[in-house]
């Protein structure tokens, strides 16, 4: 016996709370995890995008350019990666990170042709870092606009936690 999709949705439609109160724990569950996680990550990296904008910094040398070899949650898809070296009180360090709120993803091509034309292999390059840990470094210190996305995301996740709370427990 098949069913025709199209049959079941105003099925669906119509017992929608039956179905949220039967088995809506599993996803409020699932959406509160997504929304407290995402404030979590969003805060701290505001946070340490905020404390960089005060950190002291040098000059170091772009080591490489390049896609990372790894998802990336924040980017959605591979994300563009700055390998660079710099010295602090004669010891020499190596790091990696181009800011604590944008992200470079695969699929933004203007942001890759930025990325490339910003910090060529070789290049001298400002590095930030932290004066009180010296390896912890960044090349664009602050906050952006970015990070507001994936703020406003996660809200939205609790907020629909807290909508599927309630329908469960009417």
């Amino acid at each position: 016996m098949s069913v025709k999709f199209s049959s079941d949705i105003p099925h669906l439609l119509k017992n929608y709370k039956n179905i949220i109160r039967k088995n809506g724990t599993p996803y409020m569950v699932v959406f509160f995890l997504i929304g407290a996680m995402g404030i979590v990550i969003t805060s701290l990296n505001t946070y340490r995008g905020i404390q960089s904008s005060s950190w002291h910094f040098v000059y170091g040398e772009v080591l490489t350019m390049g896609v990372s070899d790894t998802m990336n949650l924040k980017s959605g898809g591979s994300e563009l990666r700055v390998n660079y070296r710099y010295r602090v009180d004669r010891k020499e360090y190596k790091g990696h990170r181009l800011s604590f709120t944008k992200s470079y993803g695969y699929s933004d091509k203007t942001k890759w042709d930025y990325g490339y034309k910003q910090y060529p292999v070789h290049s001298k390059v400002k590095v930030f870092y932290n004066p009180d840990d010296p390896s912890d470094s960044v090349l664009e210190p602050g906050i952006s606009w970015h990070i507001l996305f994936w703020f406003l995301f996660s809200s939205l996740s609790l907020v629909i936690a807290y909508k599927l709370k309630k329908r469960v427990h009417s």
